[in-house]
């Protein structure tokens, strides 16, 4: 192999790991930024009914300009409920936040704790949105008659 060959293959190496480097820090910035669910129970909570609330208010203006809403966010503004903002929650952290971070702890194993917390609050997400839908069937349901049991 010539210099020449030896120089090029360096250079291609180079900008390869540059590369894979600006990959991995996009993605340590993307998990940041959908980290919420990383947080306690409680913050986790939080933020995610704020940004429900966030897409509620922007749904509103879309439709106020006559723009198009996307069917993900009118449920925002058909179901104005804790529940809404709980049950969207899990299917955020189900769909995007659990694999981009599970994905992120096999470069990054220091990550582990977080992801522990992003499933024990995903649980804890899942046991209080059954609990939510249970009190909203309850309170949709039509009073027993007198009598009936």
């Amino acid at each position: 192999m010539n210099s020449c060959t030896s120089h090029a293959m360096a250079e291609d190496d180079t900008k390869a790991l540059i590369e894979v480097k600006a990959q991995l820090l996009e993605s340590v910035l993307h998990c940041a930024d959908i980290g919420n669910p990383a947080l306690s129970f409680d913050a986790a909570k939080f933020w995610a009914i704020r940004v429900v609330d966030e897409f509620k208010l922007q749904t509103t203006q879309e439709q106020q300009k006559g723009l198009p809403t996307p069917p993900s966010m009118l449920q925002t503004l058909e179901d104005d409920t804790e529940c809404t903002a709980i049950g969207m929650q899990v299917q955020f952290i189900s769909y995007f936040v659990q694999p981009i971070w599970s994905a992120l702890e096999k470069v990054l194993p220091e990550v582990h704790d977080y992801n522990t917390s992003i499933a024990a609050n995903l649980q804890q997400f899942k046991e209080l949105h059954a609990e939510l839908l249970e009190q909203k069937a309850a309170a949709a349901a039509p009073a027993a008659a007198p009598g009936e049991a």
